[in-house]
C-alpha cells in the first residue's frame, strides 16, 4: 500500500518513520493506488524487526486497514517459531484474525485445534464469539470446527465463554445458537466424559446463561443485525474516554441529571450516535458491564475491541438489565465444581452423586426429630407440622415447603430464634437470611426486628440488611442498612467500602437477597427461605 499525502486524522507517532513509509498527516483515497498482494506484503515485511511490523499494525489498526491487517497477521503467524503472545495480543485487538489463525492451521478431523495452536483455544474461541454479530453463521462453523478444543478447556474457561455470548451476541436468535452450539462441543465429546456432578454444573451453567441473555433481551432488544431497536425510554447520551494501561476498560461521563436505570452491575449496550462522513463504515455498537458508579461516571470493562475514534463520538447508552444474580449464580456453579466439599458440604446432594444421595435409614441420612419428642415453642402458635419444620434445622440441610399462606414466614423467624437460642451469647453463627425479592427479605426482618425488641436475642448492631438498591427496602427497616450503619452511601463513596465490608464481617445474622449477597462481603450461608 503506497501513501504520499494524508486524510487520516493524526496518531502519536513519529513525523516520519521508515516502517511506516509515508510521513504522518492526511492521506487522500486514491482509488489508483496498488493494494498489497500477499507476496508484496511478505516481501515488505521480510526486512523488518518485530517492533516495526508491531508498530506497522498498530498503524493499520487505528486507520480501519483491514485487509492488510490479514495480510501482516498471516505472515506473522507463518514464523516459526510462533509468536502465541503476540499473535493473541493482536487477535484480542482484531477478533475477526481469530478465522485467520484457523484457515492457515486448520483444525483436525476430530474438531480438535492442531498442536501450534491447541493452547489458544480459549483466546480463539472468545474472540469468535465477539465476532458473532457481524459475521453470524461463520461464527457458529467456526466454534463446530473447534468443538473438540472447547472440550478439552478446564471448566472457568468454558463458563467464560458462556458469559461472554450471553453479553455480548445480541440477536437473540443468535445467542441461543451460540449457547448451544458450545454446550453440544462440550458434552458430545467421548474424549472428556464427565462425572454426575459436571454434568449437574454444565446443564446449571447453560440455564443461567440463557436466562442473562433473555432479561438482555428484554430489557434491550436488538434485530437479527444486532442493532438495539427503538425502546419505551430513550437511551442515554454519553461520552467515553481510555483509561490508561486499561485497554478493556473506558470511562463514561454521563449527565448529573440524566434519567438512567444504569448502575453499578448494569449491562449496557453502547451504540455510536455519530456517524461517519467519509467511510462504509457501520456505526460501531459496545457491549459493556459497569464495575464502578459515582455521580456523573461510570467506569465499563467493555466486552467488545473500542474503535479509534472512540473519544471523538458520541454514544447512546442502552442498559441491558443487571447481571449481580447472574454472575453470583455462575460463580457459585463455578466453585461448587472446582472446590467440591470444600465449597459445600452438600455438594453431593445438590448434584446428585450417587455417593451421597444417602436416603432416611441409609449410612449418612440424618433422621429428623419424631413429632412425640418434639416440645411445642413457648407461643403455643404453632401447628405440629410447624413445630417439625422448625426442628428441621438440626439437619444439615432441609427443604421446606408449604403453599402460601401455610406459615414458611413464621417458621423461618422461630427457627433463626432456634439457632440463636442454642449457639448462647458468647459464640453465635454467623446466619444469612435471603430471599429472591426484596418484599420478602423485609417480611423476615421486620418479624425477627419485633421478636427480638422483648426477647434479646442479639444486640441490634449485629443485624444487618445488605441492599445494592437502597430504595428498595422498607422506610421502618432502612435503619438497618449499610449505608445507615457507615453513615453514608457505599456505592458513591469508596472509602466507606471498607467500612461496609467489616459491617458485614461483625454481623451475626444478614438479611439481603440472592443478588445482594453476591455482591457483599457476607458471611457463610447457614439459611435461605
Amino acid at each position: 500500500m503506497t501513501c504520499t499525502e494524508s486524510t487520516f486524522p493524526r496518531i502519536d507517532m513519529p513525523e516520519e518513520d521508515e516502517a511506516f513509509g509515508p510521513p504522518l498527516g492526511s492521506i487522500p483515497r486514491n482509488p489508483n493506488y496498488e493494494r498489497h498482494t500477499p507476496q508484496s506484503m511478505n516481501a515488505h515485511l521480510s526486512a523488518k524487526t518485530s517492533q516495526e511490523i508491531y508498530r506497522i499494525m498498530k498503524f493499520a489498526s487505528h486507520h480501519h486497514a483491514d485487509e492488510e491487517m490479514f495480510l501482516i497477521f498471516d505472515f506473522v503467524a507463518a514464523q516459526q517459531p510462533l509468536e502465541h503472545d503476540t499473535l493473541e495480543k493482536w487477535i484480542e485487538m482484531f477478533p475477526p484474525l481469530a478465522f485467520t489463525l484457523m484457515k492457515r492451521f486448520i483444525p483436525q478431523e476430530d474438531n480438535a485445534l492442531p498442536e501450534p495452536i491447541a493452547g489458544m483455544a480459549h483466546t480463539i474461541c472468545r474472540n469468535i464469539i465477539r465476532c458473532a454479530n457481524s459475521l453470524g453463521i461463520a461464527s457458529l462453523v467456526a466454534i463446530e470446527k473447534m468443538a473438540r478444543s472447547i472440550a478439552d478447556m478446564d471448566v472457568e474457561q468454558y463458563f467464560d465463554l458462556l458469559n461472554l455470548a450471553a453479553h455480548s451476541v445480541r440477536s437473540h436468535h443468535l445467542v441461543q445458537e451460540v449457547l448451544l452450539c458450545l454446550n453440544d462441543a462440550r458434552l458430545n465429546s467421548a474424549s472428556n466424559p464427565f462425572t454426575q456432578a459436571m454434568e449437574h454444573g454444565h446443564k446449571f451453567a447453560l440455564s443461567i446463561a440463557f436466562d442473562r441473555a433473555d432479561d438482555a433481551a428484554d430489557e434491550c432488544p436488538c434485530d437479527d443485525n444486532g442493532k438495539p431497536r427503538k425502546q419505551r425510554t430513550s437511551p442515554s447520551h454519553v461520552k467515553l474516554s481510555s483509561i490508561a494501561d486499561e485497554p478493556d476498560h473506558v470511562r463514561a461521563t454521563v449527565r448529573v441529571d440524566a434519567k438512567t436505570e444504569v448502575r453499578l452491575h448494569s449491562h449496557v449496550r453502547l451504540q455510536a450516535a455519530s456517524k461517519a462522513t467519509n467511510r462504509w463504515m457501520q456505526a460501531p455498537i459496545m457491549d459493556g458491564l459497569v464495575v464502578q458508579a459515582s455521580k456523573g461516571e461510570l467506569k465499563i470493562s467493555l466486552l467488545h475491541t473500542q474503535p479509534p475514534e472512540m473519544e471523538l463520538m458520541d454514544w447512546n447508552m442502552y442498559h441491558a438489565g443487571i447481571t449481580a444474580t447472574s454472575k453470583a449464580m455462575m460463580d457459585a456453579v463455578l466453585r461448587l465444581l472446582q472446590e467440591g466439599q470444600e465449597c459445600c458440604n452438600f455438594h453431593d446432594i445438590i448434584t446428585g452423586s450417587k455417593s451421597e444421595t444417602a436416603t432416611e435409614g441409609e449410612p449418612g441420612a440424618v433422621p429428623i426429630a419424631s413429632s412425640s419428642a418434639i416440645e411445642p415453642p413457648v407461643n403455643g402458635r404453632l401447628n405440629q407440622s410447624q413445630i417439625e419444620a422448625v426442628k428441621s434445622c438440626d439437619v444439615p440441610l432441609s427443604l421446606i415447603w408449604g403453599p402460601p399462606g401455610t406459615g414458611k414466614t413464621t417458621v423461618v423467624v422461630e427457627i433463626l430464634q432456634e439457632l440463636l437460642k442454642k449457639s448462647g451469647n458468647d459464640d453465635p453463627p454467623k446466619i444469612l437470611m435471603t430471599a429472591s425479592t426484596h418484599n420478602a427479605v423485609d417480611n423476615v426482618l421486620e418479624r425477627f426486628v419485633a421478636v427480638n425488641a422483648t426477647k434479646h436475642l442479639l444486640p441490634e448492631e449485629k443485624i444487618l440488611r445488605v441492599a445494592t438498591d437502597q430504595s428498595k427496602v422498607n422506610e421502618n427497616l432502612k435503619g438497618y442498612t449499610v449505608d445507615a450503619r457507615v453513615g453514608g452511601d457505599t456505592n458513591e463513596n469508596n472509602k466507606l467500602a471498607k467500612k461496609a465490608q467489616e459491617r458485614v464481617k461483625a454481623a451475626v445474622l444478614v438479611f439481603t437477597t440472592c443478588a445482594g449477597m453476591a455482591n457483599n462481603e457476607s458471611p457463610n450461608l447457614v439459611l435461605t427461605k
